[in-house]
């Protein structure tokens, strides 16, 4: 079987020919990949989700899987993709088993692929003891994790899965991304929306920050870096030698902590080296600076 990269080009969406819900996104989404949306409520990242799926209409631009535009075949793209929505999906009368065994037999699974798969994931989520639980009698986290597995079950080439782990438990959640990398790991493109960020930095691949329907920045998640940043510190002996520096912070009393641009990266080690020579500073430390999604998001969004 072969993954093709899914591409975003140009997609956008106004509800009232004013404001965007998604304002000229272009974006790749690698397969093989666990791909993170994340951003503040109203950012545009459920919408994108439904665009791609063509659940609605983009104003224009196109979504294409190798040569195939899921724009234009809408048809197509939902038997190539499965979606998990923000609201719970089983069906009320139905147990937890029913619900997968609708979904399954949708996706064309045969009698013992089914049987199998659902064994799979109910085993995998640890929630075998709920198969026949009506959906109506199901906790908060438990319909979630019964929706996630409705959005698993057949495994899609392309999986849109919007905030699966709201009101799960820690050790499920976990469990969650476990199948997640499993599946990308065969080649699946995964593609999550979540304000976790701490879940983002652990597990997901890739990440595309968005706020007021605009794609901020995107990249891996692990890749991340200060462009032109840097990070300085050393032990000093007199805060006299400390006056030659604009900006510095102190830690415990003796050591030198700055944050520097590259462009005075040289002047800067200049100083420093002098301070060496004269045994004015010790156990010298020039890195560049790395960013975490956490420290990305609060510096675009929130400062």
């Amino acid at each position: 079987m072969t993954f093709e990269t899914l591409t975003i080009e140009n997609l956008t969406k106004s509800f009232d020919k004013q404001h965007f819900a998604n304002n000229h996104i272009f974006l790749e989404l690698e397969a093989a990949k666990i791909t993170a949306l994340i951003g503040h409520n109203g950012a545009g990242k459920s919408t994108l989700l439904k665009q791609m799926i063509g659940f609605i209409k983009p104003d224009q631009g196109d979504v294409h899987y190798g040569d195939i535009s899921f724009i234009h075949n809408r048809k197509q793209a939902r038997t190539m993709m499965s979606y998990m929505s923000q609201q719970y999906a089983p069906l009320e009368k139905l147990t937890v088993e029913q619900n997968l065994e609708m979904i399954g037999r949708m996706r064309g699974l045969s009698t013992s692929e089914l049987q199998k798969e659902i064994e799979h994931l109910l085993a995998d989520l640890e929630i075998v003891e709920y198969r026949d639980k009506q959906g109506k009698n199901l906790s908060g986290g438990l319909k979630r994790l019964t929706s996630f597995a409705m959005a698993l079950i057949g495994s899609a080439d392309i999986m849109l899965l919007d905030e699966p782990t709201n009101d799960v438990d820690p050790v499920r959640r976990e469990k969650q991304w476990r199948l997640l990398q499993k599946l990308a790991y065969k080649g699946h493109t995964i593609i999550i929306v979540t304000h976790n960020l701490l879940e983002v930095e652990k597990y997901a691949d890739n990440f595309a920050l968005f706020n007021h329907g605009k794609l901020l920045k995107s990249g891996p998640v692990h890749q991340m870096s200060y462009k032109n940043h840097y990070q300085i510190s050393f032990n000093f002996v007199s805060k006299e030698f400390l006056s030659l520096f604009e900006h510095f912070t102190i830690v415990n009393g003796c050591v030198c902590q700055m944050e520097i641009e590259e462009s005075e990266l040289t002047r800067i080690l200049i100083q420093v080296k002098e301070g060496l020579e004269k045994e004015l500073i010790s156990n010298l430390s020039v890195k560049m600076k790395t960013l975490s999604i956490s420290n990305l998001y609060k510096e675009e969004l929130v400062n």
